[in-house]
């Protein structure tokens, strides 16, 4: 898998590569302990409802990163955020009109 298939689900390679310390997995999701911060990444959203109300028993609220799940009994969705990303394959050839300085010489 390469760089930019990654950014599809940037929360979950996050959690299986990265950041596996702080993962809490479940059968078909990977959730960041909520110590640490309130997101997760459902592998398989029509099958995660046992894993969505496991995680609500460790956070008041939490943001999943990928297609919207069926939401279990006793679950609601407060707010719903469509977003996309844009990647930069090639530098943007940018003049800086000023001079910068470097403050730690």
């Amino acid at each position: 898998m390469n760089s930019i298939e990654k950014l599809d689900n940037p929360v979950r390679y996050s959690l299986e590569e990265t950041q596996r310390q702080q993962c809490i997995s479940y059968a078909n999701s990977l959730f960041y302990d909520p110590r640490f911060c309130v997101f997760g990444s459902l592998q398989t959203p029509e099958k995660a409802a046992e894993d969505l109300l496991a995680y609500a028993q460790l956070t008041d609220s939490f943001y999943i990163i990928g297609n919207p799940p069926k939401l279990p009994e006793g679950l609601r969705l407060i707010d719903l955020l469509h977003c996309l990303q844009m990647v930069l394959k090639k530098p943007i050839k940018w003049k800086i009109p000023i001079a910068l300085i470097d403050w730690r010489s």
